[in-house]
């Protein structure tokens, strides 16, 4: 069961980082791993996302989960349906100015599929790795964006 919890301290606001993570509609342009996103189910409070995951040549596979949001704090991810045999993913957003953002990011999951499984532990670390980084440069790119609007 692979299951890692990292926190950072990121020169971003809060609610930039925030608003980059609940953006899951856009996930397939900055994402390495997910080739689709589809919303539905929005409320204030939450929505339910289909993410369609896959690695090169792997086979692809879709997940539904239900995207809980306290706005600018935390989001949580509950596990609806799909290939896990559970799933648990949160982020949580602490300002610690107007530039600096502390961010806590916690995944835990296991695959109903041994193969699929095994097959994940090989490259969890990397796929890890990989993701936080594209988060981290989506926020570089928005945020350059916000600075120097027009350029």
């Amino acid at each position: 069961m692979p299951r890692h919890f990292e926190k950072r301290k990121l020169t971003y606001p809060s609610e930039l980082l925030y608003a980059i993570v609940e953006d899951v509609k856009n996930y397939p342009q900055f994402l390495p791993w997910v080739k689709g996103s589809l919303i539905s189910n929005r409320q204030a409070q939450h929505f339910d996302a289909k993410l369609t995951v896959g690695y090169n040549a792997f086979v692809q596979t879709s997940y539904t989960s239900r995207v809980h949001l306290t706005p600018f704090e935390k989001i949580e991810i509950e596990y609806l349906s799909g290939p896990f045999q559970h799933l648990d993913n949160q982020w949580t957003f602490k300002a610690l100015n107007e530039q600096e953002t502390e961010v806590d990011f916690l995944i835990d999951f296991s695959f109903k599929n041994q193969l699929l499984q095994n097959l994940m532990e090989s490259f969890f670390n990397e796929a890890l790795k990989r993701t936080l980084l594209a988060f981290e440069n989506r926020a570089m790119e928005l945020y350059s964006e916000h600075l120097n609007p027009g350029l």
